[in-house]
């Protein structure tokens, strides 16, 4: 950990320095770590950990170097392994508790790109694929998503543009966690995860879920003011036993799709393992009309 402190502190000075040789020249260093294993662990995860400790330090110096590192990866093809060290940066903020600047970090990469945002989205959304991957990691991106709707204004934006990407690349893992974000975000902030939550609007209805519905029903199920993010990851499924295939939802209007009264096009539900320790008699599940959808709630 104090390697990575010591290589956080590098990166907020040179992110805090105007000469872009130095911003340069640390983007490198941080790219030549990500093929070596120290006393610290794999270089991905050094990498990752060593972004966290400079988000709490400054998130805007480190936000630079995040966005002039990923632009170097490009250009040398190791956009894959910074990705990976990116994902793991999520983890491990969210374990730490450090999301809220973790999430400043990556928002000033993608707001102070300028004309090369775009490449900066793009591997920022294959990070956030590469978490939503793993159980860690939906959790990570969950309450990431969440932290940004709950910012709103340039953060939610920002954002939602990288985790748009990151459910072009795969569609069920991103919209699991969009699912969790939303339950997540109306736990935290209440009333106004609905109303920042409209920059995630082309996401949720790619993912078909009406936001709204599904906080209509965490306040029906848990109470309104009662809700807990626990409450949301405790709601996801219904058993533990692996799930059958599902009912067609959307034309038979037995789920809520996007103008809430039945959904516009029916869409097989898929098979999906049902989550342990999942509430038996979930509302949730009946607010979503695709086979993505009703997946990242855990439905059977």
């Amino acid at each position: 950990m104090q390697q990575q402190a010591a290589l956080g502190n590098s990166i907020v000075s040179a992110g805090l320095t105007d000469d872009a040789d130095a911003q340069a020249s640390m983007s490198k260093a941080l790219l030549a770590l990500l093929s070596k294993t120290t006393s610290s662990g794999a270089g991905t995860t050094g990498v990752g950990n060593a972004f966290v400790a400079a988000s709490r330090n400054d998130p805007h110096a480190a936000g630079g170097v995040f966005a002039n590192t990923a632009l170097h990866a490009r250009d040398s093809n190791r956009q894959k392994e910074f990705a990976d060290s990116a994902a793991q940066g999520l983890v491990q903020a969210n374990q730490q508790g450090s999301l809220p600047s973790y999430v400043d970090t990556l928002t000033n990469a993608i707001t102070g790109a300028g004309d090369h945002s775009p490449e900066v989205t793009q591997t920022i959304g294959q990070a956030i694929a590469t978490a939503s991957a793993t159980v860690d990691g939906k959790e990570a991106v969950a309450n990431a998503t969440a932290t940004a709707i709950c910012a709103g204004d340039q953060t939610a934006v920002a954002i939602s543009q990288a985790v748009s990407t990151a459910i072009s690349i795969n569609p069920a893992t991103g919209c699991a966690s969009v699912g969790l974000a939303i339950g997540t975000a109306v736990a935290t902030c209440g009333q106004l995860a609905l109303t920042n939550s409209k920059s995630f609007a082309s996401v949720f209805d790619t993912c078909h879920m009406d936001p709204t519905a599904l906080a209509d029903s965490l306040r029906a199920t848990f109470g309104a003011g009662g809700i807990t993010a626990a409450d949301v990851l405790a709601s996801r499924g219904a058993g533990a036993a692996a799930g059958n295939a599902g009912s067609p939802a959307g034309n038979s209007g037995a789920a809520l799709g996007n103008n809430g009264d039945g959904g516009a096009e029916g869409v097989p539900a898929a098979a999906v393992p049902g989550q342990a320790g999942g509430s038996s008699n979930s509302n949730l599940c009946r607010l979503v009309d695709s086979a993505v959808g009703r997946a990242a709630l855990g439905c059977r």
